[in-house]
């Protein structure tokens, strides 16, 4: 029985020929992909670090024609052995008919045992298919009761040996040929484990052979494990699974290859625009010290006619300026060398962008190409790395020497102008703000007649907005002047800068609050730690008549203290002075953490009811004004 089965997968030259054409154009579609593939990568440098890319690989088809390929030989197999069983049969029909004539005239089944053919099993218990061979022999039996004799005797052996019954299923269908022996013999198979023969033998079957409940349920797992077996079977041969995961694999190492790439591009183009925007500001520090300068020389005149003794200090000042000059033309030198360096990296990028266009040429060379390919990119990216640090120490030394520089400069010449000492400590560069948002600042408070302003998080901010108080009730003395408080939760911090205020003469000028860090709970239940200032913010509210305009400062806590650490600020101040007018400015608005703080505070204040529009500010490190308006305000 297994060498009919492997003579019946056996495939004639022709099929051979026709499988050979099949893995020959399964190469070509192989091939064509890899193209697709190569065209997708460089797609890739076009796009987004953010887009996803795609890429769908060889679809099984292949291995299903083998599949069918498999079981249609299956079937022409049994349909060629089944198709000789019946000329035989009907050969033997005209020859024997005189034997049909005398056998009717003889004892029929009684010789072998009755219509139960006890004979003919009791000859297979003791002797196999050879006494039942003899037994047949012997009475003289013909083909049609020979079937019928094999049929019970298979019957009989169904349950103990699915195998010898499916064998002897097969001698009966081979003497008498008919469709319900052969359907007879299809389900014996398949009882014996043998699936494609089975399968076939059904496919040869007429379709007007009827078939009870159960074989029809027979049938049907018959034909799905078939599928299971001839799909299993063609995967084997053609090796689908094992190339199809090298393949997946290649394209997935190739993607995070050029994700990794474009990150890296991405980085050097958002270093570029830091470094000239750097250099920017730069140029406009040198263009406004130039013009310093030359306000310094026309004042030399009139100190000369004032006080011979200044003419000292005027060449010290001089020589001062002099080598400030020689600093910044360097930081210049440095920030062309710095742009020398970005060209560099620019056509390293080029060549990476042409190495890239050559992958398709690299992946047919060899394997020894692929080796030389993930070196060279090793190398570069460690150049790359080496690189970026360079610039990195480079940009951040000079930019705090020209930092320095620029501020001790400015502190002289405000002393000598005013006699006041400064405001910043050149000594380390140290600013809790960029002074473009301080110079935002101030001019918020010139533009706005504030009564009071409250800020979260104290520094150099808090210097800023006293001085500017100080010189507006300078020039107005007959207006009220702006309350100021500010709150700081660490002792370090709060000392310094109560001392900072007093060295400058300005703690008449704000309120320093220490207010530690505790747990405040929001509407929905969470909580979040943030200064102890409600009771303050109370006792202000108390004080404060519902027309008086209000500047918040949110520059605390720090980042590090736990995400939307600075969500309470706004919620406690609406709380406390509601239908008041108020604007809200906010630090370091280039953090994402800031940007999802700013749309909550949004949706608070649409919740309560009130009118409200921000306004990004683009700056060193971007800042967010929000202006709130009272119901009665916004409506006119």
């Amino acid at each position: 029985m297994h060498n009919e089965i492997e003579n019946s997968q056996t495939f004639p030259p022709a099929e051979l020929l026709a499988v050979n054409q099949e893995l020959q154009q399964e190469n070509q579609l192989l091939l064509r992909q890899s193209v697709v593939l190569q065209e997708e990568l460089e797609r890739l440098q076009a796009l987004p670090p953010a887009a996803t890319v795609r890429i769908d690989l060889i679809d099984d088809h292949v291995v299903q024609a083998h599949a069918d390929n498999l079981a249609n030989a299956a079937f022409i197999a049994a349909w060629k052995r089944n198709l000789a069983a019946e000329r035989r049969y009907a050969a033997a029909n005209g020859r024997l008919s005189w034997w049909r004539r005398l056998w009717q005239h003889m004892p029929g089944a009684d010789r072998l045992g009755g219509k139960s053919f006890a004979k003919v099993i009791a000859a297979y218990a003791s002797g196999g298919a050879r006494a039942v061979d003899v037994l047949f022999d012997q009475c003289m039996t013909p083909p049609e009761l020979r079937a019928k004799a094999l049929t019970v005797l298979a019957r009989s052996l169904q349950k103990e040996d699915a195998q010898a019954a499916a064998d002897l299923a097969r001698k009966a269908y081979d003497l008498e040929p008919r469709p319900f022996r052969l359907k007879w013999l299809a389900l014996r198979q398949y009882e014996a484990g043998v699936m494609e023969q089975a399968q076939a033998n059904l496919d040869c079957l007429p379709e007007d052979v009827p078939f009870s409940e159960s074989e029809l349920r027979q049938v049907e797992k018959l034909r799905q494990q078939t599928q299971r077996f001839w799909h299993g079977k063609a995967m084997q041969l053609t090796n689908f699974s094992e190339r199809q995961a090298a393949l997946r694999k290649q394209a997935s190492e190739t993607l995070e290859k050029t994700s990794q790439l474009q990150q890296r591009v991405a980085a050097l183009e958002a270093r570029k625009t830091t470094l000239e925007q750097e250099q920017a500001w730069l140029r406009s520090e040198y263009r406004r010290a130039q013009q310093e300068n030359a306000a310094l020389q026309a004042e030399q005149g009139r100190l000369q006619e004032e006080r011979a003794a200044v003419v000292g200090e005027r060449d010290r000042l001089a020589e001062q300026l002099r080598v400030l000059q020689q600093q910044v033309a360097t930081a210049l030198g440095h920030n062309q060398a710095l742009t020398a360096q970005m060209q560099t990296l620019l056509s390293q990028q080029d060549q990476l962008q042409k190495f890239g266009s050559s992958m398709q040429e690299i992946q047919h060379a060899n394997a020894a190409a692929d080796a030389l390919m993930a070196d060279s990119f090793r190398k570069q990216s460690e150049e790359l790395l080496k690189v970026r640090r360079h610039l990195d120490n480079v940009v951040k030394n000079e930019a705090l020497n020209v930092t320095r520089q620029v501020q001790a400069f400015l502190g002289v010449q405000s002393y000598f102008a005013s006699g006041e000492l400064p405001m910043l400590n050149s000594e380390h560069h140290s600013w809790a703000i960029d002074m473009d948002l301080a110079h935002y600042l101030v001019e918020l408070i010139e533009c706005n007649a504030y009564d009071l302003v409250i800020e979260f998080g104290s520094g150099i901010s808090t210097t800023v907005v006293a001085k500017a108080l100080q010189l507006i009730q300078a020039r107005t003395p007959q207006r009220a002047p702006a309350r100021f408080f500010s709150f700081d939760h660490l002792e370090p911090y709060f000392q310094k800068t109560v001392g900072h205020l007093r060295q400058l003469g300005l703690e008449h000028h704000a309120q320093i609050c220490l207010a530690p860090l505790s747990d405040w709970q929001s509407r929905d239940g969470k909580r979040y730690p943030f200064y102890a200032c409600e009771e303050v913010l109370s006792a202000l509210a108390r004080e404060t008549p519902a027309t008086a305009r209000i500047l918040v400062i949110v520059d605390g806590p720090p980042a590090a203290t736990g995400q939307h650490a600075r969500y309470p600020a706004l919620p406690l101040i609406l709380a406390h002075f509601a239908e008041r007018a108020i604007d809200v400015l906010m630090d370091d608005y280039v953090r994402a953490d800031e940007k999802e703080v700013a749309q909550m505070w949004l949706a608070d204040i649409g919740a309560s009811g009130q009118r409200a529009q921000m306004i990004e500010k683009k700056l060193h490190k971007d800042a967010c004004l929000i202006e709130i308006r009272p119901t009665l305000i916004a409506a006119h």
